[in-house]
């Protein structure tokens, strides 16, 4: 037996030697790809991942004939043996989305393939495509350029390759590359909002491109809502505010560890902004990650960033491989600086459930250097002009991920149009605490008052400047309707204009005779009406009934124009406490304009104050349960001192 292997391997040895000699059938330059044979240069290519820094052996005829970038240094005078691809800006997603070990074996088989795409047909994908074309661009590889912009681009790809391309263009030119995938993602902008990975990647953009796209009509959203949520995202990751530095350790409990190998993952998620059904886009600087010990089930200590604002939740991961073993929600008190021996239950993809035990503490991040502010265009002159070029350059260098300067900060609240979103959402959008942080309030306020005056009378109503909705949101955000009454009731007869007195209310059109709640007599239905130049809730049983509720004179305009829904859940609780049915209970909102008295004293609430006191004639007095609709009434007559007005 022992012989017979001799003789073996000496024969596949004597059929190797033959091989060499033999010319292959279908004899190319692909036939050299990765041999040493004849190799006369070497390309260096960088760690890439968990892959080391390798060396690759190639021929410069295969390279100078297919890359511009190879042509120059290998036949310059100084021409060296190895080369060194171009360097990639120190940014790691961009490093992730251009793995150079994987994208430059693809240029290889162009180069050795006869620069055609049929070699490389099928092992490019969507996902590698924009890294692809980004190589081609830097190593100049002019043909590959051409063959992969050929390409279809989804949003997806659209939008990697915008990041890509924002984060090179002052190594090569890609403003093509630039234009067609902004074209893409904006015509695919709403369901790359759906997805954290693109809505995080999208954020990232220098502020000039996000302008560019946030600001056009042909924006394809379903609703202008979409727009300010990613804006909002925008501001959560890159506002300058207070942190903190988050220091996370502990272990696992039921959990078989033998043989296992685990790295752990831990982000800040906002807690405000996302509805946690599709999770946070991660940051880079409210993130960390470490593997631990094979055979070992401890959480290694993690140190990032969090913002130092209530709604911040911790998510940790782990992974073995790259399959995600579980993922839980730690909960965080930013009051305490240190907790210990917390324990938080994780459920495992088949369903077992583990405990994981684990510390933190909490201590002051480094502040961060404000941005410097945009450089204002120089004076005209050979002087002015370099200094505009100058501050134009500086402008677009900008970092991925950059803090935002104030001026940048208000460009981006004005792509969001506030006056086409809901009643809701505008409530909602006023307590955001990352909204107010950002100086969002005047455009809420603005919007809220842009919607009661759709209810006004055109002949009486002031001139409210709004933008107009983007096409593709027009058939999702109808025109706010006001809630007519369950029970017929004859309209008004239409009156001539008549030019409003000074202080009178103004006219409603839409809103007059909508049902507000019950009436006590038990019969008839409270109604907003106008009588005598004020507002009232009548009963619309008039004859029989004759129950009213004033408005206060200050109130000028008012329209019923939505539903609350998360007062209809207190008030439902708060009826089932009281021995009711603790049922859905219907909540309408009313918009009020006030005077003009009663506006400067609103405009003196500190930002974010709900508590008015003094300076007005109101109380907030009555809310119906059991079911039934209610109305907060205000009532005058009251001392100016000591009156509060819960907004």
């Amino acid at each position: 037996r022992h012989r017979f292997s001799h003789v073996m391997a000496e024969a596949d040895a004597a059929d190797a030697e033959d091989s060499k000699d033999q010319v292959p059938e279908d004899l190319n330059l692909l036939h050299f790809l990765g041999r040493e044979e004849l190799s006369d240069c070497s390309i260096r290519l960088p760690a890439s991942g968990a892959l080391p820094a390798q060396e690759v052996k190639c021929h410069r005829l295969a390279l100078c004939s297919t890359s511009g970038y190879c042509f120059q240094k290998f036949l310059g005078p100084d021409a060296p043996s190895t080369l060194d691809l171009p360097e990639l800006p120190d940014d790691a997603e961009l490093r992730r989305q251009m793995p150079l070990q994987s994208l430059f074996q693809l240029v290889l088989r162009f180069a050795y393939g006869g620069q055609k795409w049929e070699p490389l047909e099928t092992l490019v994908t969507p996902e590698s495509c924009p890294g692809l074309y980004a190589l081609a661009k830097l190593l100049d590889a002019r043909g590959l350029v051409i063959a992969a912009e050929a390409m279809d681009l989804n949003p997806g790809t659209a939008a990697k390759l915008l990041y890509v391309a924002s984060q090179l263009k002052d190594q090569a030119d890609f403003q093509s590359a630039l234009d067609r995938s902004l074209d893409v993602v904006r015509d695919g902008f709403g369901p790359l909002c759906l997805s954290p990975p693109h809505m995080g990647l999208l954020a990232k953009l220098p502020v000039s491109l996000l302008l560019r796209l946030l600001e056009q009509d042909a924006l394809n959203v379903p609703q202008e809502e979409n727009v300010l949520r990613f804006v909002r995202h925008i501001l959560w990751r890159r506002l300058l505010r207070e942190e903190k530095l988050l220091t996370l350790s502990g272990g696992l409990e039921g959990l078989e560890s033998e043989g296992l190998q685990l790295r752990w993952e831990s982000m800040a998620e906002d807690g405000h902004g996302s509805d946690g059904s599709n999770g946070s886009p991660a940051v880079d600087r409210y993130s960390a990650s470490a593997a631990a010990p094979e055979g070992s089930a401890d959480i290694p200590e993690l140190s990032h960033r969090i913002p130092a604002e209530s709604g911040t939740t911790i998510s940790l991961t782990a992974l073995k491989g790259e399959e995600v073993l579980f993922a839980a929600k730690l909960p965080i008190n930013l009051e305490e600086p240190a907790a210990e021996d917390l324990r938080q239950e994780a459920f495992l993809q088949d369903g077992k459930s583990v405990t994981i035990c684990y510390k933190y503490t909490l201590s002051e991040a480094p502040a961060e250097d404000a941005p410097a502010a945009p450089v204002a265009p120089a004076a005209e002159g050979a002087e002015g002009a370099e200094g505009a070029e100058g501050a134009e350059e500086v402008k677009e260098s900008t970092k991925p991920d950059a803090a935002l300067s104030a001026e940048e900060t208000k460009r981006l609240l004005g792509v969001v149009r506030f006056g086409q979103l809901d009643h809701q959402q505008l409530l909602l959008a006023v307590k955001d605490p990352v909204l107010e942080k950002a100086g969002a309030q005047p455009h809420l306020l603005g919007a809220l008052s842009a919607r009661l005056a759709v209810y006004e009378a055109a002949e009486a109503a002031a001139t409210v400047s709004a933008p107009s909705a983007r096409p593709s949101t027009r058939g999702a955000q109808p025109a706010p309707q006001a809630t007519q009454a369950t029970e017929a009731v004859a309209p008004p007869p239409a009156a001539p204009p008549v030019p409003p007195e000074e202080g009178s209310p103004v006219l409603l059109r839409g809103s007059m005779g909508a049902t507000l709640f019950p009436c006590t007599c038990g019969e008839g239905r409270m109604q907003l009406r106008q009588a005598e130049g004020r507002f009232v809730a009548r009963c619309n049983r008039l004859a029989s009934c004759g129950q009213a509720i004033w408005l206060p004179s200050c109130v000028v305009a008012a329209a019923v124009d939505g539903h609350c829904a998360v007062c209809a859940l207190r008030l439902g609780a708060e009826a089932g406490n009281l021995g009711g049915a603790c049922e859905y209970v219907q909540v309408r909102t009313l918009t009020v304009r006030l005077g003009r008295d009663q506006c400067r004293a609103l405009r003196k609430l500190p930002s974010g104050v709900d508590t008015l006191s003094g300076g007005l004639s109101w109380d907030l007095v009555c809310f119906f349960f059991s079911g039934n609709p209610w109305l907060a009434i205000f009532r005058e007559g009251f001392d100016l001192e000591k009156i509060s007005l819960e907004t």
